[in-house]
């Protein structure tokens, strides 16, 4: 097998920024397999420019509306994943390769950046094999620290500081709200952005994982008397319930072991999810819907394979824990269900072994012919649960890497030549597909593809483990798309990742690049 180079011009079309943790993640991951000292010092990169570009006066972490200028007026929206994800993936980029905090063999981190237990391997009983089934201000130079330990030190110091503050103007201004506008000092709401004190539970596992014990004793209070089921009243978007509610109170459950986390994830999932979540027909989830009054919309007839439910680690861990076991059972069945529906109707139902987008809701049925990697959240939820389950149910891991062998066939992951013939570098980008005619729907990536890098490495792990020879192409892949991602953010006046950027001007004509 070999990735062949094809000659493109490589262009920036988009340059809005949102700070996200993907390639945080990416770098985190890489850093933890390969030992490669290189992703500390990109993720330390990154860190300076979110500082230097995204920080407010107030201390808090907005979007920045244009990477490639230095002087452009910045939003004013502190989104829940800077504390959930971002600076928690930061921080432990800059942790001992031997460390003991989160190790990558004994957690998972959800697609909320959430730590959940591999079922069996933490000495806990909270999650034992038996319930398995389904400070400082200066910026950390070498000259005033010149030992690797210390600048490390130096650098998780300068990110939980970060972290600190961010939190401390959303605690001061927006208590409670989903966010918040750091400058302005308001509560900040948008579309499908209405949950109740989304920051705090978001950021609890961080908190945890940087021991900020005074804003974790913050949020815990919050937690325990705000957090409830009649807080849902407006109109929800139901994967947001699952992996930020769910995935936070869980990850806090299993970190503290206080039992105020795993009954407020038992009440969400009874109280809020299980009356209308899913679909009747088919298991999966819906795409959004009102607590409340258990209403759906009757136009969101369909939603994407990304948010389903497609073998969804939290639910897997309440179907373990819920002692109820008709309940326990029901989560289970489900799972299976839905499970069996995406492999028979969005991949069995075409040649070409790859996902298709939508499926209805009703019938399972697909709903359109595209194939896209622009949330692959279904492929990442198959692989971290088959390392949750502790490794005992194969077929995952073989529909995982099927999945993405697929998607190398079809030409989704192309490693091109970006600049003039005689000055030219390898970019890896990644392409959405007309399953139908195999044609390329688009020619470009997001902030999201970034996260595939992390993805790509832990399973060439797991395939390692098992002896597969795909091994060293899925790492191989995975450094290549973080190369990309680096390579990107690097070129821009700010040292920040755009949203968006895509080919223009192919000058040779794409093909499959798996042999």
């Amino acid at each position: 097998m070999q990735i062949f180079s094809f000659l493109y011009c490589f262009v920036f079309f988009s340059f809005f920024l949102t700070p996200r943790p993907e390639l945080a993640e990416a770098y985190f991951i890489l850093w933890r397999l390969t030992g490669d000292t290189k992703y500390q010092e990109r993720a330390w990169e990154l860190t300076l420019a979110v500082y230097a570009h995204c920080r407010t006066a107030n201390g808090g972490y907005t979007d920045h509306p244009d990477v490639n200028s230095l002087t452009a007026e910045r939003n004013d929206f502190q989104g829940k994943h800077i504390l959930a994800g971002l600076f928690k993936y930061l921080y432990l980029t800059f942790s001992s390769p031997d460390t003991s905090l989160l190790p990558l063999d004994r957690w998972i981190f959800t697609s909320q950046a959430q730590p959940l237990p591999i079922c069996g391997t933490n000495g806990l009983d909270l999650y034992s094999r038996e319930l398995c089934s389904a400070e400082p201000t200066t910026f950390c130079s070498e000259e005033k620290w010149p030992s690797k330990s210390e600048r490390l030190a130096c650098r998780r110091s300068f990110v939980r500081n970060m972290t600190r503050e961010a939190f401390s103007v959303y605690r001061k201004y927006a208590w409670g709200a989903p966010a918040v506008k750091p400058n302005f000092r308001v509560p900040a709401y948008g579309v499908n952005f209405l949950f109740p004190g989304a920051t705090i539970v978001g950021a609890m596992s961080t908190l945890w994982t940087m021991g900020l014990r005074r804003e974790w004793r913050a949020g815990r209070q919050w937690i325990t008397k705000q957090l409830h089921s009649a807080a849902f009243t407006e109109n929800v978007r139901t994967v947001d319930l699952v992996t930020n509610y769910l995935g936070g109170l869980l990850s806090a459950y299993f970190l503290s072991g206080e039992e105020v986390f795993l009954n407020r994830s038992l009440e969400l999932m009874y109280g809020v999810l299980e009356p209308a979540a899913f679909s009747p027909s088919t298991g999966m989830l819906v795409r959004q819907f009102v607590p409340r009054t258990g209403q759906t919309s009757p136009n969101d007839t369909t939603n994407y394979i990304s948010f389903i439910g497609f073998q969804q680690p939290e639910l897997i861990l309440l179907a373990n824990l819920t002692t109820d076991k008709s309940r326990s059972q029901k989560i289970a069945k489900r799972l299976l269900q839905v499970r069996r529906l995406l492999v028979e109707k969005s991949w069995q139902s075409n040649s070409s072994g790859l996902f298709l987008d939508q499926l209805n809701l009703t019938s399972g049925e697909p709903v359109g012919s595209e194939v896209s990697l622009d949330n692959a959240a279904y492929l990442y939820n198959a692989l971290n649960s088959y390392i949750q389950l502790g490794r005992g149910d194969g077929a995952l891991l073989q529909l995982y890497t099927d999945a993405v062998n697929a998607s190398l066939r079809a030409g989704m992951f192309r490693l091109v030549a970006s600049g003039s013939e005689n000055n030219s570098t390898n970019t890896m980008v990644v392409l959405s597909l007309d399953a139908a005619t195999g044609k390329e729907a688009k020619v470009g990536m997001t902030d999201f593809h970034c996260q595939l890098g992390g993805m790509l490495a832990l399973g060439a792990r797991e395939l390692l483990l098992v002896n597969s020879s795909l091994y060293r192409m899925h790492l191989q892949l995975a450094v290549e798309l973080a190369e990309t991602c680096y390579q990107e953010a690097t070129a821009t006046r700010t040292g920040l990742m755009p949203q968006h950027f895509w080919l223009k001007d192919p000058r040779v004509a794409a093909r499959g690049v798996l042999e």
